[in-house]
């Protein structure tokens, strides 16, 4: 997967482009208030906060995406 992430202090973009679906972990230091994808949000349920680790894992499906996560 290649990755390029711009981290400001609400939210962080990254646009990636996956050969195939996988599973992918991004460090984001608190708790997201929303997370999309291509503009569409991932329901709480489809991604994973770590609050010890301060990350977010999801499932992302192959291809080029925008994913941004939002904070309050």
């Amino acid at each position: 997967m290649s990755v390029a992430a711009r981290i400001d202090p609400n939210e962080v973009k990254v646009v990636c482009h996956a050969k195939i679906a996988t599973q992918v972990t991004f460090f984001v230091g608190k708790t997201p208030a929303k997370v999309l994808i291509d503009g569409r949000e991932f329901k709480a349920s489809t991604f994973v906060f770590n609050a010890s680790g301060k990350t977010v894992s999801l499932n992302m499906p192959s291809g080029q995406h925008d994913l941004l996560i939002m904070f309050r």
